[in-house]
């Protein structure tokens, strides 16, 4: 048994199955870059917030206990903590200083 046939080959060039993308392009340099600078602006925008949190809460015990809080605000969160615990601190002794006057 002996079957005859042609085989004919059809040359065509090769499609790419994914967009254009060269091969050897390095794109971990450039994407590292982006993430460094997302991730700043992020703890950037968080160190902001609770600055103002901190700052907000200092205003708020100066105005509420009629203390003369320095108007220099920082922007240091220890800083601003220790102002507020100094603010505190000045509360409790004047309203301390009050009820010993009292009796």
């Amino acid at each position: 048994m002996e079957e005859n046939y042609t085989l004919t080959i059809i040359d065509e060039i090769e499609t790419p199955l994914a967009g254009s993308v060269e091969m050897g392009t390095n794109y971990f340099v450039p994407t590292a870059v982006v993430v460094i600078l997302v991730a700043a602006l992020i703890i950037g925008l968080i160190y902001f917030l609770e600055c103002s949190k901190y700052q907000k809460r200092y205003d708020a015990l100066v105005a509420a206990h009629g203390l003369n809080g320095s108007a220099k605000k920082c922007w240091s969160i220890t800083r601003l903590k220790e102002m507020i615990m100094e603010e505190e601190a000045d509360a409790v002794d004047a309203f301390s200083e009050d009820d010993f006057k009292l009796s």
